[in-house]
């Protein structure tokens, strides 16, 4: 067994509908992180 099995197997496979929310939540942290500056000097 690789180690590459051993990684996938310990994580619970992402559910179609999934997707979308971790898009939107990815693409929130990188909005906030880039004007994080901006907001909190």
């Amino acid at each position: 067994m690789s180690l590459v099995d051993t990684v996938k197997n310990a994580f619970v496979p992402i559910h179609r509908e999934g997707y979308p929310f971790i898009a939107a939540f990815g693409a929130a942290t990188l909005f906030l992180g880039y004007f994080s500056s901006i907001l909190f000097w």
